[in-house]
């Protein structure tokens, strides 16, 4: 819609690349993986019946007429519209991407949050807070654990997990992983 791919003429449910035709469709018409309920619910709509459908079908032609250049310009620069709780149940379920349909930034974001929470749980483990974590000695054993698991479990870069530790630069960091596993 934001594109203008449909003409005036047109109605949102002759858009022939998108699932939105088959939430409009009975229960019996639509393919099985396909659930309605939520963006129904969410749209305020209880009943999966004739009647919620066509007042769903009704608000998405009156969403598509809306001009609300805000709302807009959200979803053209990032990949998640929604509150910062909604970003991380979304990047919380990025656990296994698929690649195919998942862009660098989503999956990026993803890995970042997974590293923070490992983090986190080492902290909370050692007893440490984010701010003792700076006056800890760069090469302490317990901080190069942490960033051991952080470069195992995580794609995070040398330089990320070297700021987010209080390593010093990441070379140092490196090698200092490299003499415990000799």
């Amino acid at each position: 819609m934001r594109a203008q791919l449909l003409k005036r003429g047109h109605q949102v449910r002759d858009y022939p690349w998108s699932s939105y035709p088959a939430y409009l469709k009975p229960r019996a018409e639509r393919p099985r993986w396909l659930r309605v309920d939520r963006v129904l619910g969410e749209a305020g709509i209880p009943k999966d019946s004739p009647a919620g459908r066509e007042e769903f079908g009704k608000r998405m032609e009156l969403r598509r007429w809306e001009d609300d250049d805000e709302m807009y310009q959200k979803i053209r620069r990032g990949w998640v519209l929604g509150s910062d709780e909604f970003r991380a149940e979304l990047l919380d379920a990025v656990k296994t991407p698929n690649r195919e349909h998942t862009s660098g930034d989503e999956l990026r974001q993803s890995e970042e949050q997974r590293a923070e929470h490992i983090v986190r749980e080492e902290l909370r483990k050692l007893g440490w807070t984010t701010q003792q974590l700076r006056t800890i000695l760069k090469s302490d054993r317990r901080k190069l654990k942490i960033a051991r698991r952080l470069r195992t479990e995580t794609t995070m870069t040398w330089t990320w997990i070297t700021t987010r530790l209080h390593t010093g630069v990441w070379r140092h960091l490196a090698n200092e992983l490299r003499k415990i596993e000799t």
